[in-house]
């Protein structure tokens, strides 16, 4: 099981997504406020452990939600990015055109995922395993 925290601004529109990762067993912090958000990505549960969470699924609308594709673009890539890298996890953009092609350098570069719109729910599973899997056979030896 994985604690993964997802920040997005309709829970409506992935109610079905948090639903599904909840029956794979996972614990979902879902926020809908960019405070939120930032307070998920620098509250550790103990100073000597790691941050709380083992994935951060980030909807590339959440944060500068009312700019302009170009604005939101130029604030993700100058300032969001370092607030993700604060997790200490990994990191999964849900990117919506045209925002996705202006984030997608930065994002890669902070070793990120990108999935771009449109995107299903199995896309999104499908990454968060892959995701997790890597995360977790880190430091193993084959």
């Amino acid at each position: 099981m994985a604690k993964i925290l997802f920040g997005a601004r309709d829970f409506v529109v992935n109610q079905n997504l948090v639903k599904r990762l909840q029956k794979e067993m996972h614990e979902v912090h879902y926020v809908t406020e960019g405070q939120d958000m930032m307070a998920g990505l620098t509250l550790p549960t103990h100073p000597f452990k790691p941050f709380k969470y083992d994935l951060v699924i980030y909807d590339s609308g959440l944060l500068y939600d009312r700019a302009k594709p170009i604005q939101r673009a130029r604030a993700f890539n100058e300032r969001v990015v370092g607030y993700l890298e604060i997790a200490k996890a990994p990191v999964i953009v849900l990117a919506e055109e045209p925002t996705a092609q202006l984030i997608q350098e930065s994002a890669k570069k902070a070793g990120f995922r990108q999935i771009n719109e449109p995107f299903s729910i199995d896309d999104i599973l499908k990454e968060v395993k892959d995701v997790l899997g890597e995360k977790n056979n880190r430091g193993k030896r084959k």
